[in-house]
């Protein structure tokens, strides 16, 4: 069995998952599946709890402020650095403030992926091109508009009052 079959065993219930630091199974089927398209098998040789791969993908971003509604002027574009089951890293213009983003990536032979996306850290490398990165909440559905922000069904960590687990 290829380590990648392997690797695409997902926990049985997505508030198990998430209670125990662990990827919501449909956001890790999900990055399973783009991966496979990509790479072959996984690099080895990472000190980290989940394994990163190369992204060089476009990735989209839009912004949301603590009740999961768009930010005027908010949306932009970027490039993948890396990705894992876990979240994203990845390269934008101008600096990203906002804690919680829509983020679409790009995916081979298949419907770009939604992701509501918590943005843990931003820093600056240059040229007013900044690096971002966080971990992935939840998968959202292909046809979310993320302009529209997130709909009233779709949980906002925020929402509650209560943030995610760092």
């Amino acid at each position: 069995m290829s380590q990648i079959a392997a690797e695409s065993h997902v926990p049985s219930t997505a508030s198990a998952a998430f209670s125990a630091g662990r990827p919501d199974p449909s956001v890790r089927a999900a990055v399973w599946s783009m991966l496979t398209t990509l790479h072959a098998a996984p690099p080895y040789g990472q000190q980290r709890r989940e394994e990163r791969f190369p992204y060089p993908r476009l990735v989209h971003i839009m912004p949301l402020d603590s009740d999961g509604r768009p930010l005027a002027q908010g949306e932009r574009t970027g490039v993948g650095k890396h990705i894992s089951t876990r979240g994203l890293g990845f390269y934008h213009l101008g600096p990203l403030h906002e804690r919680l983003a829509i983020v679409t990536v790009e995916c081979t032979q298949q419907p770009w992926k939604r992701f509501l996306m918590q943005l843990r850290w931003c820093r600056f490398v240059g040229h007013n091109w900044y690096e971002s990165g966080g971990r992935f909440l939840r998968l959202l559905p292909e046809d979310l508009d993320p302009r529209q922000g997130l709909p009233a069904e779709v949980s906002c960590p925020t929402r509650r009052g209560d943030a995610p687990n760092a």
